[in-house]
This record gives structure tokens, C-alpha cells and sequence, in this order.
């Protein structure tokens, strides 16, 4: 359950209600955890998290666009219980070093990725939380239909990698395909023509 102003578009979502209110129907409604998103681009701050922190003793999830090691640290002196970091923004280097500063902080990293790539290169995989994004971040989030990601499903062994949805497509448009050759040759003159014409067709007359 989560703790956000507003989405990628700017529309308003908390309306008329306060943190603590949200919190305690969140609490009521029997969440296990907290998500509070700080990130600026969704109207939020570092003072949300605070707010939510006073008010409740659940686990609470930080999401924002963590680039540096000291936001890390600011967020676990804020209360923070988990972090998000988002593979997509990172250089696979960066995003491997701030999953283990996560750990070393004694935090859980909440990794999202878009592909089997970014998925690959989640280090200590087995300590993360990981979450498959169907929307490209670099978007704002406005509309997975803008977005291009990688189907993500589960690799038997390395001879299989070829993602199940794409090969649904291509079966979908190989019988569209034989379906409209089927009304062409339906369609056709040939076959319009009464059984006598076709008979007189086939004898040059």
C-alpha cells in the first residue's frame, strides 16, 4: 500500500486526506509494510517518509530515484526499512555497489527491472526484492504503451531464451496471414464464376 501525491501526470491523489489518516486506513486495512514514493517528479520529499515513520511501526519502503551512497544513509536515519533502486536509470556498476551498500546498511534493496538483462546483473539476488516494471521510467511512468521492455519469463536452459510472448505474436500473425490468403483465393474471379463459365474457362472459350 502506498503513500503517494500525485502520478506521472501531475493528477492528484491524495485529495483532502492527510498522511496519518492514509497511514491508519492502510494499517486498518491490515498492510504488512509501507510505501512512501519521495520521488520529486511524483510531488513527494523526504518529509512524507517522516511523517509516515511517526505514525506507524510497519516496515516502510522508500521509493525514489537513488543515484549516490548518501541517500541511502539519509534514508535509513530517516526510518526507512527498505530502498528502491531503479536498474534502469544506474550504470550496471553503480546498481551493483548501492544493492550492497543497501545490504551493508542492514536495509532491504527493492530492485526494478524491465529485463532479462537488468535481471542478470541483480547481485545477492536471493537478499533483494525484486520487481519486473512494465513502464519505461524514463517516460515518468506516463503509459506502458510508450515503453519497450523485454518479455520477462521463466529460462529453462540456456538453448530456450526466446521470450513465450513473441513467439505467440508471430504464431497470431502467421495465421492472420494464412487467413488472408484463404479470402483472397475465396474471393477471387475464378472462384465467383458459375461451375459452366469455370468449365469454359478451362477450354480457352
Amino acid at each position: 500500500m502506498e503513500v503517494k501525491r500525485q502520478d506521472g501526470n501531475g493528477v492528484e491523489l491524495m485529495g483532502d486526506r492527510t498522511i496519518p489518516e492514509i497511514v491508519s486506513d492502510y494499517v486498518a486495512a491490515g498492510a504488512p509494510c509501507i510505501s512512501v514514493v519521495t520521488g520529486r517528479w511524483f510531488g513527494g520529499d523526504d518529509g512524507m517518509l517522516e511523517e509516515v515513520v511517526k505514525v506507524t511501526d510497519l516496515p516502510i519502503l522508500k521509493k525514489d530515484f537513488i543515484t549516490r551512497e548518501s541517500q541511502i544513509v539519509a534514508a535509513k536515519e530517516m526510518g526507512a526499512s527498505a530502498i528502491l533502486l531503479t536498474a534502469r536509470i544506474l550504470p550496471k556498476s553503480s546498481f551493483q555497489k548501492l544493492i550492497e551498500t543497501i545490504l551493508r546498511q542492514g536495509l532491504t534493496p527493492f530492485v526494478e527491472v524491465a529485463d532479462h538483462a537488468e535481471l542478470d546483473s541483480v547481485v545477492r539476488p536471493e537478499e533483494c526484492i525484486v520487481a519486473i516494471n512494465n513502464k519505461d521510467i524514463r517516460n515518468q511512468e506516463r503509459g506502458a504503451g510508450r515503453s519497450r521492455p523485454q518479455p520477462l519469463t521463466a529460462r529453462g536452459d540456456d538453448r530456450d531464451r526466446h521470450p513465450v510472448p513473441r513467439e505467440r505474436e508471430r504464431d497470431r500473425r502467421s495465421e492472420g496471414r494464412r487467413g488472408a490468403d484463404r479470402r483472397r483465393v475465396q474471393g477471387s474471379p475464378h472462384r465467383r464464376r458459375a461451375p459452366a463459365q469455370r468449365k469454359r474457362a478451362e477450354l480457352g472459350q
